[in-house]
């Protein structure tokens, strides 16, 4: 089952502003963002397994014509990390993400995860355009959408919770 509007603002009450809330889903605002580099990291080596992270560098917001908005511009074909902020996820639900309409009718694609039951730390998705974009800095650019599982409460309890 998809928690709909009533029940996130009954959850997320204390949390998110009324203008976050979609009719099935909230939508987060774009934090900080990265662009990879052709280079690779290896990290958190165990015996059994590593994980390969990308060396990544900072994209800093562009002001046009000094004005108070700032704006991200993205190049085409590039792929892209951005930080949706910190977010605890529900006990009960997984979470999944997808790009707002606007972006994805404008050529950008959205790359994610799941966010599982109890996760709560930066949500980082990847992006990608198909053409060249600018995006405001603070946007709202992807929508969470939490589907409630019925199983036991294995919650995450992974390396990435903060």
């Amino acid at each position: 089952m998809i928690l709909g509007n009533k029940e996130l603002k009954n959850r997320y009450k204390d949390v998110y502003d009324d203008e976050m809330f979609t009719s099935n889903g909230i939508d987060y605002r774009l934090h900080d963002v990265k662009v990879i580099s052709e280079k690779t990291n290896i990290t958190g080596i165990t015996k059994t397994w590593g994980k390969s992270l990308p060396v990544t560098e900072d994209v800093k917001p562009i002001s046009v014509d000094n004005s108070s908005d700032a704006f991200y511009y993205f190049e085409a074909g590039k792929y892209y990390l951005w930080d949706l902020g910190y977010h605890e996820m529900l006990d009960d639900c997984i979470t999944l993400f997808y790009i707002r309409s606007t972006l994805m009718r404008g050529g950008g694609q959205l790359i994610s995860s799941v966010a599982d039951k109890g996760f709560h730390g930066h949500i980082i998705v990847g992006f990608v355009c198909h053409h060249n974009m600018a995006i405001s800095q603070n946007e709202r650019v992807v929508q969470a959408v939490f589907y409630q599982t019925d199983d036991d409460k294995i919650l995450y309890d992974g390396d990435y919770n903060e």
